[in-house]
């Protein structure tokens, strides 16, 4: 439920659930365009949520890293271009 929690695992290309407790961590979902990685922990039937949600986890898991090595990808391309910008601004 804390941000580094999600992380972590994101960036070795493990799969995550997110326990929404706060927007921390909804943003980080947001930002790689994965909303529904998350599960907001005030809604009602939270336990059956999160065990259907592991289920689709373990049934897709190559899949799934492979969605995540994209998103990283993506994203490392993004940082590339922003670092070419910046230290040309130099």
């Amino acid at each position: 439920m804390r941000g580094h929690a999600q992380m972590i695992p994101f960036g070795c290309c493990t799969p995550i659930l997110s326990l929404i407790s706060h927007d921390k961590i909804r943003w980080f979902l947001h930002d790689i365009k994965r909303p529904q990685w998350g599960i907001e922990m005030n809604q009602p039937h939270l336990a059956e949520k999160i065990i259907d949600y592991a289920r689709k986890i373990l049934n897709n898991h190559t899949e799934t890293k492979k969605e995540i090595c994209s998103i990283q990808s993506e994203l490392n391309s993004i940082t590339t271009t922003n670092t070419k910008i910046f230290l040309k601004s130099l």
